[in-house]
């Protein structure tokens, strides 16, 4: 019977590990693949929205996030005109369709920044 409890024990430890399935995700508006968790977002700044404007004058507005597994990223990171001073940039793109869909910006940390134009936040079905 101890050893039924033991293990027992080591199971719930174990299943604390396990993430529990997210409400709603991000998805990529034009082929709908799944990049990232939508409660997974990232405060810098003061903020979880930016709208920045780069050299060319084009506004970009976009949302942090924390981790956005269904992306790729291109490229070397860039230092030059990053709007998060210390961090370097790379562009970021949906893993399945390669549509660009932001940057991933790096640091000590890291965080991805995902054009809100480009990404649908979808709600899962819990059944």
């Amino acid at each position: 019977m101890a050893e039924l409890e033991t293990l027992t024990n080591i199971l719930e430890e174990e299943l604390e590990w396990i993430p529990p399935r997210p409400e709603s995700v991000v998805v990529c508006s034009r082929c709908s693949h799944v990049l990232a968790d939508a409660a997974d977002t990232y405060e810098i700044q003061g903020a979880t929205e930016h709208e920045f404007v780069n050299p060319y004058g084009v506004v970009h507005h976009f949302r942090s996030y924390r981790h956005a597994l269904g992306c790729s990223t291109m490229g070397t990171a860039f230092h030059a005109d990053t709007w998060f001073p210390g961090y370097r940039w790379k562009i970021a793109t949906c893993g399945n369709c390669e549509d660009h869909l932001g940057w991933l910006f790096e640091s000590g940390d890291s965080f991805y920044g995902l054009l809100i134009a480009k990404i649908v936040t979808q709600k899962l079905d819990r059944s």
